[in-house]
């Protein structure tokens, strides 16, 4: 139960973070329902855009080679590899029950 706690949090920050019409109405899904399934198709959802958001940031910062990515940038995409890993496994958690 810690695990769905914690990959939830990490989610629901890197969500947060977006703050666009979409997440809004997905965390919304995701605090308000009852039902697993409808969380997560959700959660999903949610994992997939933000992994091409963090491909999109990767691409522009291979793109302009000359500049070194911020501490902040690093730390971000770590946050992002971190909370896909954890999804992955509650997803695959999910599946198996």
């Amino acid at each position: 139960m810690a695990a769905e706690v914690a990959a939830g949090a990490a989610v629901m920050g890197a969500l947060c973070q977006a703050k666009t019409a979409f997440w809004a109405s997905m965390v919304d899904t995701m605090a308000s329902s009852n039902d697993m399934k409808e969380i997560y198709t959700a959660l999903n959802k949610a994992v997939a855009m933000l992994s091409a958001k963090r491909d999109d940031h990767q691409n522009a910062v291979q793109r302009h080679k000359i500049k070194m990515p911020s501490k902040t940038y690093d730390q971000w995409i770590r946050r992002v590899i971190k909370t896909e890993e954890e999804v992955k496994k509650l997803l695959a958690r999910y599946k198996t029950k």
